[in-house]
């Protein structure tokens, strides 16, 4: 296996530290809706103040309630 990172010893993300190595059951793959701008923005108004730090948790919190 051919050595990774840069030039510089240590460089470079370590081995495993992306999603890809996570388990598979808690992989998760994209997803796509479609929202208007005017939808969307009530999505992000309605995300913080529910408290979410993304609009992605909170569409998967309320889809999944």
């Amino acid at each position: 296996m051919a050595q990774r990172g840069g030039k510089r010893p240590g460089a470079g993300r370590p081995t495993g530290t992306t999603g890809a190595y996570k388990p598979e059951k808690e992989q998760k793959k994209n997803r796509s809706i479609k929202f208007s701008d005017a939808e969307w923005a009530i999505v992000q108004e309605k995300a913080k103040s529910a408290g979410y730090d993304s609009i992605s948790e909170y569409i998967r919190a309320k889809a999944l309630e």
